[in-house]
């Protein structure tokens, strides 16, 4: 599984440090990431994920502050 998100720039003045994913199923954590402000997706390794399954996933943007702005959604594997 691919999650791409859009990078944060707004409002003015924001300086984003860098995003963390996050993925659980059935409220248990099953994977989280941290990646540099450059990066916008992220691949899954197939080995944290079950054929046929739903997940919920994270993505939150860390400014360079410690503010936090967070997106949520799901997806099923086929």
């Amino acid at each position: 599984a691919v999650i791409a998100w859009n990078p944060v720039t707004t409002p003015a003045g924001i300086d984003i440090a860098g995003y963390e994913v996050a993925i659980e199923q059935d409220d248990f954590h099953v994977f989280d990431i941290k990646v540099p402000s450059t990066k916008t997706s992220i691949t899954v390794p197939p080995e944290f994920l079950q054929p046929a399954t739903q997940y919920g996933f994270e993505v939150l943007a860390i400014d360079k502050s410690g503010n936090q702005t967070i997106t949520a959604a799901s997806f099923v594997t086929p």
